[in-house]
């Protein structure tokens, strides 16, 4: 099992909006057969429209993604300091997830 702490904006939904982008699915699937936590990380947050923290909430439930946690108010650019074993996935923004890369 793995936790995989994944940003929503750019990466799962197109940014600034809660519109998939592509492979977004079929990743999800993957850590969810796989058993593997999902913790999302996001800037949204205090604001509102699509940014607020109610709308995001709503958005997930929405298209039904499953996570462990959410972190909200995470400021760019996000560093990972970790032990052996720790890898990252880079996406390009708005370009969806590549099935290979996981």
């Amino acid at each position: 099992m793995a936790a995989y702490f994944v940003d929503l904006d750019g990466t799962l939904f197109e940014f600034g909006t809660d519109i998939f982008l592509p492979g977004t699915k079929e990743f999800l699937e993957f850590i969810k057969e796989n058993n593997h936590q999902l913790i999302l990380t996001t800037r949204r947050g205090d604001w509102d429209g699509v940014f607020s923290k109610e709308s995001t909430l709503k958005a997930l439930k929405d298209h039904g993604i499953e996570y462990h946690s959410i972190i909200f108010g995470v400021d760019s650019p996000r560093i990972v300091v970790n032990d052996d074993g720790c890898s990252a996935i880079n996406v390009t923004t708005d370009k969806g997830i590549n099935k290979e890369s996981y």
